[in-house]
C-alpha cells in the first residue's frame, strides 16, 4: 500500500494533468476565438488577448493570500476542492459570454475563486517529507506539463469538430469531474504539526535567544522575496510570449491547419518540460536547488530571446522546446527553497503569497505582450522578455551563497 503522502502527490499530479488539459484546451485559441464575439482588427485582437488572459490572473493576485490564510485555518484539502470546482464551473460559463466584455468578466471571476496550482503545492508542502519536497513539486509540474501537451491538441480537435464553445464545455466538465476524486481519494496527513505562529529556526538560533530573532527573520524574509521575484518573472516570461504564439504562428505559417500547428508548438514544448521537471527536482533535492535555478534562468532567457529571429515554424518550435526545458527547472527549485524557509504553520500563507507572485507574472506578461505587440511587433516581445529574465538572474546572484 502506498504511503499516504505519496498517494496524495500522485492523485494531485493526475488532477493537475486534467486541469491543465482543461485550461490549455482553451487558452491558446483565445485570439482565434475573439473574432466570433466582435473583435476583428489585428491590433484589437492582440490587445484583447492580453486583457482576456490577464483578467484571470489579476483576480488571483487579489485573492491568493486570502485563500492561503483560509487554508491555514480551515484546511488545505478544502482549498484544492474549491479551486478545482471554480475552474470547471467558470469554463462552462464561457459558453454564454456573447461579447468580449462578458468573456473577460467570466475569466475574472474564475480567477477570484481559483488558484489550483498554489493550493496543490501547499497541500504537498505540508504532507511530503522535507527531503522529498523538490521531487513532489517536480512531479506536480510534470503533471502540469503533461496536461499542457494534450490540452492544445484536444482543444484544436474540439474546435475543428464542435467549435470553440464545444471546447469550453468539454474543459469545464472534465474539471468538475475531478472534484469527487479529490474528496474521496486523498487524505490530509501533515508530516509535522507546529503551532500557528511558529517559525522554523535552527537549535543555534533558539539558544541565542531573542537577540538572534530579527536577524533570522530578516534572512528568511529576504530569501523568500528573492524566490517570489524569480517566480513572478519566470511566469512573466512564459506568459508574455505564450499568449500570442497563435498570432505569431499566423505571421510565419501560410498553411490551413493553424489550429493543429499551434497545438503542436505547445505540445512539444510541454513534452520537453514534462521530462525535465522531475529530473530537475530530484537533482536539486540531492545537490542543492541553487545551481539548477541559475542555469535554468540563463537558459530560458537565451531560448526566449532567440525566438525574435524565427523565420519559420520549425525554428520557433525548437526554441520553444528549449525554453520549456529550462522553465521546468525554475519553479520546482524556487518552491522547494520557499518550502524550506517557511514555518510549518505558515506554509499556506507563504504559498498563497507565492500564488500571488505567480499571478502577478501571469497578469503582467500578457498585458506587457499585448501592449508591446500592438505598438511595436510580436518579435519585440521576445527579446524584451529575455532582458527581464536576465535582470532577475543578476539580481538573484547577490544571494547565491545563501540559497540552498
Amino acid at each position: 500500500m502506498w504511503e499516504e503522502w505519496r498517494k496524495g502527490v500522485y492523485i494531485l499530479t493526475a488532477v493537475q494533468f486534467v486541469m491543465r488539459v482543461s485550461i490549455t484546451s482553451i487558452r491558446p485559441f483565445v485570439p482565434l476565438y475573439l473574432p466570433e464575439i466582435g473583435v476583428s482588427l489585428p491590433q484589437q485582437i492582440a490587445f484583447w488577448t492580453g486583457i482576456a488572459t490577464s483578467a484571470n490572473f489579476f483576480a488571483q493576485i487579489l485573492t491568493q493570500p486570502i485563500w492561503g490564510s483560509v487554508a491555514d485555518r480551515y484546511g488545505y484539502k478544502t482549498m484544492v476542492v474549491r479551486s478545482v470546482f471554480a475552474v470547471g464551473f467558470f469554463n462552462v460559463a464561457l459558453i454564454w459570454a456573447s461579447s468580449v466584455n462578458q468573456f473577460v468578466l467570466v475569466r475574472f471571476f474564475m480567477g477570484l475563486m481559483s488558484g489550483f496550482t498554489a493550493a496543490s503545492i501547499t497541500f504537498v508542502a505540508v504532507t511530503s517529507p522535507g527531503d522529498k519536497l523538490g521531487y513532489s513539486v517536480g512531479l506536480l509540474q510534470a503533471g502540469q506539463m503533461a496536461g499542457t501537451i494534450l490540452g492544445p491538441g484536444v482543444g484544436g480537435v474540439f474546435a475543428e469538430l464542435f467549435g470553440y464553445k464545444g471546447t469550453f464545455l468539454f474543459s469545464g466538465l472534465i474539471g468538475l469531474a475531478m472534484v469527487p476524486l479529490i474528496i474521496f481519494g486523498i487524505k490530509y496527513n501533515p508530516v509535522k504539526e507546529m503551532p500557528e505562529n511558529s517559525l522554523r529556526f535552527s537549535p543555534e538560533t533558539r539558544k541565542a535567544g531573542i537577540k538572534a530573532l530579527p536577524a533570522a527573520l530578516a534572512g528568511i524574509d529576504k530569501l523568500i522575496i528573492v524566490m517570489l521575484v524569480i517566480i513572478a518573472c519566470t511566469q512573466f516570461g512564459t506568459q508574455s510570449s505564450d499568449s500570442f504564439i497563435a498570432i505569431f504562428i499566423r505571421e510565419i505559417y501560410s498553411g490551413d491547419r493553424i489550429n493543429l500547428v499551434v497545438a503542436l508548438s505547445y505540445a512539444l514544448a510541454a513534452s520537453a518540460a514534462l521530462l525535465a521537471a522531475p529530473l530537475f527536482g530530484t537533482v536539486g533535492d540531492r545537490y542543492g536547488h541553487r545551481h539548477i535555478l541559475h542555469i535554468s534562468l540563463i537558459g530560458m532567457a537565451a531560448a526566449v530571446g532567440l525566438q525574435t529571429f524565427c523565420a519559420n515554424v520549425q525554428q520557433l518550435i525548437i526554441l520553444r522546446v528549449l525554453s520549456g526545458i529550462f522553465a521546468a527547472g525554475i519553479l520546482p527549485s524556487a518552491y522547494a527553497i520557499i518550502g524550506s524557509l517557511a514555518g510549518e504553520g505558515r506554509k499556506g500563507r507563504i504559498f498563497g503569497i507565492a500564488g500571488s507572485a505567480t499571478a502577478i507574472g501571469n497578469l503582467s506578461g500578457p498585458l506587457f505582450g499585448g501592449i508591446i505587440a500592438s505598438v511595436f511587433s510580436l518579435r519585440t516581445v521576445f527579446w524584451t522578455t529575455a532582458v527581464v529574465i536576465i535582470a532577475v538572474e543578476i539580481f538573484s546572484q547577490a544571494y547565491r551563497n545563501r540559497i540552498s
